[in-house]
Order: C-alpha cells, then sequence, then structure tokens
C-alpha cells in the first residue's frame, strides 16, 4: 500500500477516536440529573411545651380556689379582708403624719400666708374627696364632701371659701339656679367678714350685694309685676331719672337677659 494512503488512513482513525471521546464527555455532562436543593428550618419547640423550672425559682402557691357552689372560699375572703384592712391602717397612719408636716409646716413663719392656705387646702380630707370624686365624674358624692367641709367646725375661712366656689361651679353646670344663689350668698357673707387677699378677694360687702341683686333679676324673669317694681326702682334710686317707665322696662329686661345667660347659658 501507498505510504501517503497509510498516512491518510491513520489520521483518519486518529480524529474519529478523538471525536468519539469529546462526544462521551460531553453526552455525560449534558444528560447530568439535576441535584434537588432541600430546605431545610430550624427547629422551634412547640408551644405547648413546658419548659423545666429553674431548681432556684419558688413557685407560687396557687390562689385559693372557688367553692363548687360557685361562691368564693373562705381563704379568699379572709385575704380581701386583711388586704383592705392593712390598706385603712396604712392610709391612717398616712394622714396622720400628714397632719403632723402640715402643722409644722404651717407654724413655719418663712413661709407666706397664700401658700399656707394653698397646703391647708391641699391636705384638707374632704377637699381632697371631693376633688376626687367631681374628676371621677360622681357629683353627688363631690357635693357631700364638700359639704362636710364647710360642715366641719375645724375648718378655716380659706376652706370654706374654697368649699362655696366648688359648689356655685356644680350648681351652675347643673343650671340650678336654687342653689347657686343658696352658695353664692353664703359665700358673699363670708367674704364680707373675710379677708381672702391671699386668693385676690379682699374683705369686701361688693359680692353679697352684687349677687343678691342678680337673684332678684333673675326671679323676675317669669314676673311682669317685679318687672315693673324694677323698673321703678331704677328711676327713683339708681340714678335712672331721666328714663320713662318703658325706657326702665327695657333696661331691666337687658338685666334679666344678663342674669340667664350667666346662669343658664
Amino acid at each position: 500500500m501507498d505510504k501517503k494512503k497509510l498516512i491518510f488512513i491513520g489520521g483518519m482513525l486518529f480524529g474519529g477516536l478523538i471525536a468519539l471521546v469529546f462526544l462521551t464527555i460531553f453526552s455525560k455532562g449534558k444528560h447530568k440529573p439535576p441535584v434537588e436543593t432541600v430546605k431545610t428550618t430550624p427547629y422551634r419547640e412547640p408551644v405547648t411545651a413546658v419548659k423545666p423550672r429553674p431548681s432556684n425559682v419558688i413557685a407560687r402557691p396557687a390562689p385559693p380556689a372557688a367553692t363548687s357552689g360557685g361562691g368564693v372560699s373562705p381563704e379568699l375572703v379572709r385575704e380581701i379582708t386583711e388586704a383592705r384592712e392593712a390598706a385603712a391602717t396604712h392610709q391612717k397612719k398616712m394622714v396622720e403624719q400628714g397632719k403632723i408636716w402640715l402643722d409644722k409646716y404651717l407654724k413655719d413663719d418663712s413661709v407666706s400666708s397664700y401658700t399656707k392656705e394653698v397646703y391647708r387646702l391641699r391636705n384638707n380630707p374632704f377637699i381632697q374627696a371631693g376633688n376626687l370624686y367631681y374628676k371621677q365624674g360622681d357629683i353627688s358624692k363631690a357635693k357631700e364632701e364638700f359639704q362636710k367641709a364647710l360642715d366641719d367646725p375645724n375648718s378655716t375661712p380659706s376652706i370654706k371659701y374654697s368649699s362655696y366656689m366648688f359648689l356655685m361651679g356644680i350648681a351652675k353646670t347643673q343650671k340650678n339656679s336654687e342653689e347657686y344663689f343658696m352658695f353664692a350668698k353664703a359665700m358673699g357673707k363670708l367674704i364680707a367678714e373675710n379677708d381672702f387677699t391671699c386668693f385676690d378677694q379682699p374683705k369686701s360687702k361688693a359680692f353679697l350685694t352684687e349677687i343678691t341683686e342678680k337673684e332678684i333679676y333673675f326671679k323676675a324673669r317669669n314676673s311682669p309685676e317685679m318687672q315693673d317694681k324694677l323698673a321703678k326702682y331704677l328711676i327713683d334710686y339708681v340714678g335712672l331719672n331721666e328714663f320713662t317707665k318703658e325706657q326702665a322696662l327695657k333696661e331691666v329686661k337687658i338685666r334679666i337677659k344678663r342674669v340667664e345667660r350667666e346662669l343658664l347659658g
């Protein structure tokens, strides 16, 4: 055989062998099955699992159970009673200590009279209770406490002044004109007899005169007869003698409306 043909055939065989090798490798890489990735989640303790209690923690005793009939057990009743008694004892102790502190504070000459009166009011049990009930919306209880402050023989004029102010405010809010004038006139008498300069209210009869006049006009709002008398009073005694009766009557009605707006809104 010719030498050139042998070389040609040998080259062909070698090339075919190389191609076969590449095809085999390519085929294996192409058809390789995919590897599945498994997602793992960290272990979590079940919600219902009970953790062991540390040895150094002392377990609280279980609360006393209710009786089979649905009532409260004697143990619970005893505990509630003891708690209430302890609270009452503590409150009494605090009140006594507060009185001792207040007496000492009020004897201090370096403290102004205004500050002393403020602390008297803040530490008065009736004023405190009345304020608390008022903030809670229990107006009936609040009125009872402020009335107790008025009835207390140990209450100072400033405590009574403050109580009247609260009671007047409540009566005005409730549009109770009868109570409003009752408390206002009582406070007017108190101001006429005492100096409340610490509250910017000096001793004077002016408030009592003013509130008495307002009550008269308020009562005359439904009485033509009273209105006529007030008109005559304005002409004869108040210096409105240049007014006609009609003009004076008009002035009376203006004053009546003014008081109505103040008390009834």
